[in-house]
């Protein structure tokens, strides 16, 4: 938590200190719990989130009156990954190291005590692990932190890890003494190694990578079954990943031969709010300023320069140098090698959790496989308007990919339909092979059927299979234009 800084905003730090609280192994909170997790009184944690709710970033479930992820968060997920310069520069090396067999490869960076996984390379050996792209760990116990922990200087990692001190089975470091001895260790042989320190019957080497000034700005980790890291094992896969680490640290220092990345395609500026809160009066100006600067951001439009953004909110330059700072140190925004700003490594576990837990998504992706099955050829739903909607489930063999903006013009090839099949507050858009629907009733029909399957959960498969046939060769009245987009 950053307190006192000079030039930072204190209600834009406790708003994305709140946003960044939503996490894998905690998708929604209630205020009270919120307030003493972070030790805040209830009426600033409230303005942070009525803040949030306001901007489009988190909703409150009717249900429970918790708060968690709002769908747009989807954007800040692992499709905005491919843009970070470590992750660009490195694939090709993760890539290669990956052959080898029975093995998966991370490519990790430090955040605060803990370690985000930018890249996962699975080698399909079919064992289950913690890690996947966006998702944290304490860096404490994975290899891949500790690589990194034993070349900082020790007296700044007491706070971040000694604040927030978490085990995750028996083998893991008791004592902040006991990882010091452990960091020790990989500093003398230049490579962390773990066994069942976060995941039981997994082990991991790691080595660290640097920058031009010997400072470890990631690591790199092979992971696999425990069984199978023998001490020789251990050596020429330490050796492996070193050659790997000093080739990335190279091409890391010396961007010839790196190509600028393409600019920003058109983007959709569509930031859906589901849930306006009752409260204007709740709203700090501030942070819902510098909640507007992170919706600029789309995995189509994933770069922005100081005056693209200062253009775009009308702000005084010096208040946007604020934010913008601000939003920096903590943690969603980051900055390029141009110096252009993108989505920060702090915000990619958002997406991850709303993908993961977040019933409408759950309910698009029942949608898409049940038309999948019915009529052998792929779909699509997204949310949203037909100026502008964000694709929340895809089949792969569609140009659409979750997490990103689209506009819906006549391809001839789909037919497009909106409604309210995911709930009153999410307009929705199904979009299914125009050769294969007859018309706008047709396709509500198929809609309307396979969530009425998954309201009731009593049709077997059996029964679903017998109606394939009438629901396919349906041709009711045509329906209105206004029904088709």
């Amino acid at each position: 938590m950053l307190r006192g800084v000079d030039g930072l905003l204190s209600s834009v730090q406790s708003t994305i200190q709140v946003l960044r609280s939503f996490r894998w192994d905690r998708p929604e909170w209630a205020l009270a719990d919120l307030s003493r997790r972070l030790g805040r009184p209830k009426s600033t944690i409230l303005k942070a989130l009525t803040t949030l709710q306001a901007a489009g970033f988190v909703e409150r479930v009717p249900q429970t009156s918790r708060y968690r992820p709002a769908l747009g968060t989807l954007t800040f997920g692992p499709s905005m990954v491919q843009h970070f310069d470590l992750v660009r520069i490195g694939m090709p090396i993760v890539r290669q190291l990956a052959l080898t067999p029975g093995h998966t490869v991370h490519l990790a960076v430090y955040d605060a005590g803990e370690i985000i996984w930018l890249v996962t390379m699975d080698a399909r050996s079919g064992y289950s692990l913690h890690s996947r792209v966006g998702r944290r760990a304490p860096a404490s116990v994975a290899a891949a932190g500790q690589a990194i922990l034993a070349f900082l200087d020790p007296d700044s990692l007491v706070l971040d890890l000694q604040r927030d001190w978490r085990r995750s089975t028996p083998a893991s470091p008791k004592t902040f003494p006991q990882l010091l001895q452990a960091l020790e260790e990989t500093r003398r042989r230049g490579y962390a190694y773990q066994a069942d320190q976060i995941d039981p019957g997994i082990a991991a080497v790691a080595v660290p990578v640097f920058d031009e000034y010997d400072r470890p700005i990631a690591s790199l980790s092979i992971t696999g079954p425990t069984n199978s890291f023998r001490f020789r094992d251990v050596v020429e896969i330490a050796k492996m990943a070193q050659k790997s680490a000093r080739l990335l640290s190279r091409r890391w220092q010396d961007p010839i031969g790196d190509p600028l990345p393409p600019p920003n395609r058109a983007a959709v500026s569509h930031w859906l709010r589901p849930h306006p809160p009752s409260r204007e009066d709740l709203i700090l100006r501030s942070a819902a300023n510098a909640l507007t600067i992170l919706t600029l951001f789309t995995p189509e439009q994933p770069f922005l320069s100081f005056s693209e953004i200062h253009s775009r909110l009308g702000l005084a330059k010096s208040m946007v140098s604020r934010m913008l700072v601000t939003l920096e140190q903590t943690g969603a925004l980051d900055r390029d090698r141009y110096r252009r700003y993108r989505v920060g490594s702090g915000l990619l576990e958002l997406g991850l959790v709303v993908d993961a837990y977040h019933p409408t998504l759950k309910k698009a992706r029942q949608l898409v496989n049940r038309i999948q099955e019915w009529l052998a050829e792929p779909a699509a739903v997204f949310w949203g308007s037909p100026s502008g909607a964000l694709c929340l489930a895809s089949e792969k063999a569609l140009p659409y990919r979750p997490g990103y903006w689209v506009t819906f013009p006549d391809s001839g090839h789909e037919r497009a339909i909106s409604g309210q099949w995911l709930g009153s507050e999410y307009p929705c858009i199904v979009a299914m092979p125009a050769a294969r629907v007859h018309d706008a009733a047709h396709a509500r029909y198929l809609i309307d059927r396979a969530m009425s399957d998954f309201v009731s959960d009593s049709g077997t498969e059996a029964s679903r299979t017998a109606r394939l046939h009438d629901m396919v060769s349906l041709n009711p009245d045509e329906a209105t234009r206004e029904e088709v987009l």
